[in-house]
C-alpha cells in the first residue's frame, strides 16, 4: 500500500452548533480513514462533545491536531486580528501538506488548498450588504470608515494575506445563493457543496407531535428571535394554542436580557431550553409540528435543515441558502405580516399541510450526511489527489 496522503483540515474554532463545525468535522469523518488527517485549529477540540452534536465517532488518537492559541490581547475581541497565527503557521507548514484545506472561509496558504465558504464575514461590504448590522457601540465600530478599513488592513497586514492569492484556490460554496455571490464579487467559479445534517434516528408521527414552533439557534441579534416572537404572537390571535421553544445559548448581554424580558411577558407560551444537544435537542425537535428562522440572507442554514430532516414544516425570510432547504413559496416569508398569513394558511389547510410535507421529505435528501462524504471525497479527486491505493 502507498503512503497515505497528508491533509490539513483548518477551522479556527470547533464549537458546538454551528454550520461550518458540521462541514469541517464530517469531512474529517470521510477522509480519516483513507489519509493522514491533521485539524489546525486555535483551540483545543472537546471531540466528546462535538461527536455528541453532530453524529460524528472521532476520536484524538485517529488525527493530529495542532492547536494555535489566540493572542491573549484578541482572545474575546479584535475577531479580524486573532486569526493572523493560525495563518501563518499554516503558510509556514504548507509544504508538509499534499493539500490544505480551509473548512471555515477564504485563507491564503500561500500554496494549492481548497476553501469552503461557510459565510461571508471575510468581506465588509458584503456582510454590510447582506448581513445583520451590529447596533450600540459596536455599529460604530463596524461602519464604513477609514478607522476600519485600517483596522482590517492590519490583519491582512499580521496574518501576510493576500486576496489575489486566496482567490486562486479551489473553492466550495455551501449553497448556491453563496455560490452566486462569489461570482458577482470576486469572479470565483464555486463548486456547490451542501453541509452535512444528521439523520434523526426517530421521529415522532405527526399525529403525536405538538403544535408547537421551535428556534434552533444562539440567541443573537441576527437570529431576529424578536421578530419571531411579533409574528407569532399574531399567528396566535386565530391559532392560540400553538407556543414557541428557544433552543440555544443565550448570553447575559443586551440581547439576551431582551429576549428575557419578552420571554418574561410570555411565559405561558414561550419556553427557554437553552443549548441541547445530540439526542435531547432531536426529541425537542421530533416533538413538534413546526419551525421558524428569522436570520436574513442565511448562507445555508444548518438549523434549518436540521429541522426540515425531522420532519417539521419550516418557514424562513426570504434571501440566502434557506431558501433553497424549504423549497417552497408557502415557506418564504417577505416580512412579518407575509409570515403571519403564510403561516395560518399552513396551519388551516390539512391537504396543503400534507403536500409541503410531502415536498420537505424530498429536498430533506439533498442534505443527507452521504451524500456529502461522496461529493467532498469526489471534489478531492477532481484536485488530482487521489484516494491512497
Amino acid at each position: 500500500m502507498s503512503k497515505q496522503k497528508r491533509i490539513a483540515i483548518i477551522h479556527p474554532k470547533l464549537k458546538a452548533g454551528g454550520g461550518s463545525e458540521a462541514v469541517a468535522l464530517w469531512a474529517i469523518e470521510a477522509l480519516k480513514a483513507i489519509y493522514d488527517i491533521t485539524l489546525i485549529t486555535m483551540e483545543e477540540p472537546n471531540f466528546e462533545l462535538l461527536n455528541e452534536c453532530y453524529g460524528t465517532q472521532i476520536r484524538a488518537n485517529q488525527i493530529r491536531v495542532v492547536t494555535i492559541p489566540i493572542p491573549f490581547v484578541f482572545k474575546d475581541h479584535f475577531s479580524a486580528l486573532k486569526k493572523f497565527r493560525l495563518v501563518r503557521y499554516c503558510q509556514k507548514h504548507s509544504r508538509e501538506f499534499d493539500i490544505m484545506i480551509s473548512a471555515y472561509n477564504v485563507l491564503d496558504m500561500r500554496t494549492k488548498g481548497i476553501q469552503i465558504i461557510g459565510d461571508f464575514s471575510f468581506d465588509d461590504n458584503i456582510r454590510r450588504e447582506m448581513d445583520y448590522a451590529p447596533g450600540g457601540v459596536k455599529k460604530i465600530l463596524y461602519m464604513n470608515s477609514p478607522l476600519r478599513h485600517a483596522y482590517l488592513r492590519l490583519g491582512e497586514i499580521l496574518a501576510g494575506s493576500s486576496k489575489k492569492r486566496w482567490k486562486q484556490n479551489p473553492t466550495i460554496a455551501n449553497s448556491e445563493w453563496s455560490r452566486q455571490l462569489l461570482l458577482k464579487y470576486y469572479n470565483i467559479h464555486a463548486a456547490t457543496i451542501y453541509p452535512p445534517v444528521q439523520e434523526f434516528p426517530f421521529s415522532k408521527s405527526w399525529d403525536k407531535r405538538e403544535d408547537g414552533f421551535v428556534f434552533l439557534g444562539r440567541v443573537s441579534p441576527e437570529k431576529g428571535i424578536e421578530h419571531i416572537i411579533q409574528i407569532l404572537s399574531e399567528v396566535r390571535l386565530e391559532a392560540e394554542h400553538i407556543h414557541l421553544h428557544i433552543v440555544g445559548t443565550m448570553e447575559n448581554n443586551e440581547y439576551g436580557k431582551r429576549i428575557h424580558k419578552l420571554w418574561e411577558d410570555n411565559k405561558d407560551w414561550i419556553f427557554l431550553n437553552g443549548p441541547v444537544y445530540g439526542e435531547n435537542k432531536m426529541e425537542i425537535i421530533s416533538d413538534h409540528k413546526y419551525g421558524i428562522s428569522g436570520r436574513k440572507n442565511e448562507p445555508f442554514g444548518i438549523a434549518v435543515a436540521e429541522m426540515v430532516k425531522a420532519g417539521n414544516i419550516v418557514w424562513v425570510p426570504n434571501g440566502g441558502g434557506q431558501t433553497e432547504i424549504v423549497g417552497s413559496d408557502s415557506l418564504i416569508y417577505s416580512d412579518a405580516k407575509d409570515a403571519v398569513n403564510k403561516i395560518r394558511e399552513v396551519l388551516r389547510n390539512a391537504a396543503l399541510r400534507e403536500t409541503i410535507r410531502d415536498l420537505l421529505t424530498e429536498q430533506s435528501a439533498r442534505f443527507s450526511i452521504t451524500r456529502f462524504q461522496y461529493e467532498i471525497k469526489r471534489y478531492l479527486e477532481g484536485q488530482r489527489l487521489q484516494t491512497p491505493s
